[in-house]
């Protein structure tokens, strides 16, 4: 067994090393070319040429655009690419889908339909608080509850304590500092005041200008009230304007023109002595 073995493995060197001669010749069997290889030579170049072939291939896919072309094969440039087109894309579809919810609420309000309605819809009860709001304490309304005694004034009228009910109370500012010329009666509802020249005039409370000229100035306040100033020298605000409560807004004419104020409570005269402490 040992020498057939031998023998086999002395036949195969041989035969690898045996030379052959490849001959290249034209019509006329002139010989062009000719080389002689034996089949382990062949093999070995046939190795070198492969491997040379499979580095080529390497060199010309990893260095060159051709490996553009190789699916999956992309650069670091085209990933971060992707990357950011990615992104992208999801802010668009969360906008997408943030406006087709904002048409579909606004179409639900169009079309008064609040059968899935959200906190946002349902009515929310006024939270008051109570620090701000003015009222009557315990000791205020033991004194409310006493039967005072009328007394007269200097001018023949009565003081007393108001019971009515008031929605709101404004803190009012002295419109001006100056003794009563002339007080005010149901038959004519002005008030006037025995002012000085160029004495300072100040609103009796935040308001607007409705109406200034060189006469009279008329202040629109909330609740629909309405001050007068009349006989005035200079207004200093203008048709328009916003004044706040105590700001200095005219000065009064001559000595010989006194001031005349009206105070006006919905579309009704009011007396201002009522509300304010002339001297």
């Amino acid at each position: 067994m040992k020498k057939t073995a031998g023998r086999r493995w002395e036949e195969f060197r041989l035969r690898m090393r045996e030379k052959y001669q490849l001959i290249v010749r034209n019509k006329a069997f002139e010989e062009k070319f000719s080389v002689e290889l034996s089949l382990w030579r062949f093999a070995i170049i046939a190795v070198i040429g492969v491997t040379v072939l499979i580095a080529l291939t390497t060199l010309l896919i990893a260095f060159t655009p051709l490996r553009e072309y190789i699916p999956g094969y992309g650069s670091a440039k085209q990933a971060k690419k992707l990357f950011a087109l990615q992104v992208r894309m999801d802010s668009l579809s969360n906008q997408l889908n943030a406006y087709d919810q904002y048409v579909n609420n606004l179409q639900q309000v169009i079309n008064e339909d609040f059968a899935s309605d959200t906190d946002a819809f349902r009515p929310k009860e006024k939270v008051v608080d109570k620090a701000s709001v003015f009222a009557f304490s315990k000791e205020d309304s033991a004194v409310l509850s006493l039967t005072l005694h009328k007394q007269e004034k200097p001018s023949g009228k009565t003081w007393a304590v108001s019971r009515e009910k008031q929605t709101e109370r404004h803190l009012l500012f002295q419109p001006v500092n100056a003794p009563v010329a002339r007080p005010y009666s149901t038959e004519d509802p002005r008030l006037t005041l025995r002012t000085t020249g160029s004495q300072p005039l100040y609103a009796i409370d935040a308001g607007c200008v409705i109406q200034a000229d060189r006469q009279w100035l008329c202040i629109q306040h909330t609740e629909n009230r309405l001050s007068i100033y009349r006989n005035i020298g200079q207004a200093l605000v203008q048709n328009g304007e916003h004044v706040r409560g105590g700001q200095v807004i005219a000065r009064s004419g001559s000595d010989s023109q006194p001031t005349i104020f009206e105070y006006w409570i919905n579309g009704k005269s009011a007396n201002p002595q009522e509300f304010f402490d002339f001297e």
